[in-house]
């Protein structure tokens, strides 16, 4: 027998301070309310695993609630860019000649926020959007729907599954997500170029972080 889900406790409302369990009314009000952006970003791709099958339908209707509301395009971006950013000081440790497929700059983290930002800035007008929770059919909808360029999405897609894979085929063999840094190079330049178009487009014109895209 080996684990089926861990759980961060951490990550609950309200952080350490807040209790283990809430009501799903104060889960409700803290989302709506209280909770910061990249918690949204996850509910994205949250779904309930087991228990009381009421509450598991008032989950879905409080997660349609929370990820449809009307967003300012700027600020989401803003708020998604600095958790990027954070993310890539914290957990992105380059080794000379290698690339990390998850945490370094163009990797899996830069892919799936950018999918993230776009499900979110447009979920209030598309609400279909949100009825997925995989990456990959949220890219697919953004696409269908003309939420992103044909040449754009192809390139995310592809990027992400390739890495995905070799990720996956790494860590069946015990092995750290590395791989040598020519590996995926013209990839990453092109996520790291949707970045920039996007930062251009929702960072204020005074705002330094459009020169840390890279």
């Amino acid at each position: 027998m080996g684990k089926a889900y861990e759980v961060d406790t951490r990550l609950r409302p309200d952080g350490s301070s807040g209790v283990l369990a809430v009501s799903v009314e104060s889960f409700r009000e803290y989302q709506m309310k209280r909770a910061w952006t990249w918690e949204h970003q996850a509910l994205l791709r949250a779904r309930p695993v087991c228990g009381d099958k009421n509450i598991s339908e008032e989950f879905e209707e409080i997660r349609y609630e929370v990820l449809t509301k009307q967003r300012d395009p700027k600020k989401l971006f803003k708020e998604v860019w600095d958790m990027r950013q954070k993310l890539i000081s914290q957990l992105s440790r380059k080794v000379a000649g290698l690339f990390h497929l998850k945490n370094d700059p163009g990797g899996l983290i830069d892919i799936e926020f950018i999918i993230q930002f776009l499900t979110l800035l447009h979920a209030s007008s598309y609400p279909e959007l949100i009825k997925w929770r995989a990456h990959l059919h949220f890219l697919n909808e953004l696409e269908r729907l003309g939420l992103i360029n044909k040449d754009d999405a192809s390139l995310l897609k592809t990027a992400y599954i390739e890495m995905r894979y070799t990720m996956h085929r790494l860590s069946l063999q015990e092995e750290k997500p590395l791989v040598k840094e020519v590996r995926f190079k013209e990839m990453r330049e092109k996520v790291l170029n949707i970045w920039e178009r996007l930062s251009k487009d929702f960072l204020s014109t005074n705002d330094s972080d459009k020169d840390q895209v890279r």
